[in-house]
């Protein structure tokens, strides 16, 4: 059988066209934390230090970003805020985390169209389309390419250029349009060239290198592949570096039969892609590993490193194919049968998923691969069936021990599905009891609340009118001090009261919902800041509780054990999922070393009830960032 080599997508265009010299962002960061410079470069810093962070860390990006937003409102700089919306954004697209990153560009639009600035319209679109690419949706990306290309091209901007053209041409071939993309290719190289920019170039000499392996032409691939390291190396460029070592491991295992070789550089981006902890750039580079074990024939490692390339990044459907059709093949040899129907069930999935026009050529392809598997998987039934045949006719013992080993794997079996069951009953038991303790304490919180609120509240206020009615009573100067002190006493009392029963239940969640709630609640921290995204409608009054007492209970950690000067509080309410993130830039913790206080386990348990997820980042002098979402509830 002809040996199936599956290419992967190359994970370092969008982003590496972006980057020239690194600056020394210690000495910014330093300039930044003076707060000696005037407001305008304050908030280019702002912008400088997010856009430079990006491939570096995600948290100093995001930070920077949101800082510089609140300095542009201060000076109401339109533009900027732009700016940085969009660069907030793209540090979320490096994070898979799309639905903040669109967010983000939305606000970023609606402030160029407030400016009327083109130029950066056509930044916030050509964003859009980095994360449409990323996702797999190759017509809104090429759509928006090419609306930016029109522009770029009239105004003559060679780096944007450089960049769209790079995009373009890796997508035609991503879809087997090896002329389009060559010829895509080829306009960019000069431009690099003549900007000096080293991260480009290797870039785009990376991906020449995968379309000669496309093409056949290895000698060139490798020759490209050798160009595209150097220029990484030179650039300084990690992501850069990463995809070119992942090129040379194709040209020697796919072109040269150099199984060892390829190993060796597959291993080094690995190692790079790590490093990173971009999830695309590791889930390429196992992926690629995957790809050399599976032509060295060494299934059981080809297996493992494909699920350590899905379990990185599922995201994207081209390394998606690559990954189940490297699962079906190994299953396929290792005789695993049932696994090799399961995998191709779900390559059959990813073939319809993308069943439109522009994938015809692509789809034509896999589905060749498919037949040609099935087929595969029917010989291998037959040549099965007959030697069970042989067999059994050979031996009657052997059948009895055979058909004894599979009654008692599937009582194994049996027994642990069982297990699991029970199990999973018992979870979801302490989940009903949870959200039935969850219910009557919000009960009890609105109870108690009312009965402070509108019984001992009103008694107070029935005893202060009846105490200042003594005033017309004419009283010695020494009572009429101890008078003055009991109504003062009587005061403190009445405010007292009033902020224990809105720690309770506040009335601004009850009356006007979550938004107005957090805003009340944020505008009492002098050091927070809070940002509300998407929809303003009404929840589950339950889950609006929950979510204003997560909030209330992190940012009290954030000030009383983080000793934080600055807390971001940030609220996402999309159609899908509700998502919160509160982040600061406290004293942090080792995560390894600190075990989860009674307050943190109680929200957990908040939240788990309602079929949420919280996920904790932090390191000790680096701030931490606590990040929750909720699945909406419909129907």
């Amino acid at each position: 059988m002809k040996q199936i080599v599956f290419f992967l997508c190359f994970t370092g265009l969008l982003f590496s066209f972006c980057y020239g010299q690194m600056p020394d962002l210690d000495s910014l960061e330093q300039v930044f934390k003076a707060k000696k410079l005037p407001l305008k470069e304050e908030i280019q810093l702002c912008d400088d230090l997010s856009w430079e962070y990006l491939s570096i860390d995600f948290q100093k990006s995001s930070f920077y970003a949101r800082a510089g937003i609140e300095l542009a409102h201060q000076a109401k700089d339109d533009f900027m805020i732009g700016i940085l919306y969009r660069n907030l954004g793209v540090a979320y697209h490096m994070k898979n985390k799309f639905d903040s990153a669109f967010a983000c560009f939305d606000e970023a639009m609606e402030y160029a169209r407030k400016t009327n600035d083109k130029g950066l319209e056509m930044r916030v679109l050509v964003a859009r389309a980095n994360s449409y690419n990323s996702q797999g949706n190759y017509s809104e990306a090429l759509k928006y390419y090419t609306e930016g290309l029109v522009y770029y091209e009239k105004a003559n901007k060679k780096e944007n250029l450089l960049k769209l053209y790079g995009n373009i041409a890796a997508i035609y071939r991503m879809l087997r349009n090896h002329e389009q993309a060559g010829k895509y290719f080829e306009k960019s190289i000069p431009i690099a060239e003549e900007l000096g920019d080293y991260s480009a170039l290797g870039t785009i000499y990376q991906e020449l290198s995968v379309l000669g392996c496309d093409k056949g032409e290895y000698d060139k691939a490798l020759n490209y592949a050798r160009q595209a390291l150097a220029a990484a190396r030179k650039a300084g460029d990690n992501l850069v570096e990463c995809s070119a070592l992942q090129a040379l491991a194709m040209c020697y295992y796919s072109g040269y039969k150099n199984y060892p070789k390829a190993e060796t550089h597959a291993l080094e981006a690995v190692e790079i892609a790590n490093q990173t902890g971009f999830p695309r750039y590791v889930s390429g580079s196992y992926c690629m590993l995957s790809n050399v074990y599976l032509n060295w024939k060494k299934y059981d490692k080809c297996e493992e490193f494909a699920l350590k390339a899905y379990a990185a990044d599922s995201l994207d459907g081209y390394f998606l194919s690559n990954i189940i059709g490297n699962l079906i093949i190994t299953s396929i040899k290792s005789g695993h049968d049932e696994k090799g129907v399961e995998y191709l069930s779900q390559y059959r999935g990813i073939l319809e998923k993308y069943a439109t026009k522009e994938y015809q050529s692509s789809l034509s392809e896999m589905e060749v691969k498919y037949e040609t598997q099935t087929k595969e998987l029917k010989i291998l039934a037959l040549e099965k069936e007959k030697k069970l045949i042989f067999w059994l006719i050979a031996s009657g013992i052997a059948v009895f021990v055979l058909i004894a080993s599979l009654i008692f794997f599937r009582l194994r079996n049996k027994r642990r599905l069982a297990e699991q069951k029970v199990i999973q009953l018992e979870k979801e038991k302490q989940l009903v009891a949870t959200q039935a303790v969850l219910d009557g304490e919000t009960a009890e919180r609105v109870r108690l609340a009312r009965d402070l609120h509108d019984g001992l509240g009103s008694m107070l206020s029935v005893a202060k009118l009846g105490l200042q009615d003594l005033k017309s009573v004419s009283i010695e100067e020494e009572d009429s001090k101890r008078f003055e002190k009991v109504m003062a006493t009587l005061d403190t009392s009445m405010r007292e009261l009033r902020r224990v029963a809105h720690n309770l239940m506040p009335q601004s969640l009850a009356r006007n919902g979550l938004k107005t709630a957090l805003t009340d609640f944020c505008s009492n921290i002098p050091t927070s800041k809070f940002h509300y995204y998407g929809k303003d409608e009404r929840l589950d009054q339950n889950l609006e509780v929950t979510i204003y007492r997560t909030v209330h209970e992190l940012a009290n950690n954030a000030i009383k054990h983080a000793a934080a000067s600055q807390i971001d509080i940030q609220f996402v309410q999309g159609d899908d999922q509700l998502s919160l993130s509160v982040s600061d830039n406290g004293a942090g913790f080792d995560m390894s070393k600190t075990k989860q206080g009674m307050g943190l386990q109680n929200i957990q348990d908040r939240i788990r009830s309602y079929n949420g997820r919280m996920d904790i980042f932090s390191e000790p002098g680096k701030g931490t960032e606590i990040q929750v979402a909720f699945p909406v509830r419909k129907g």
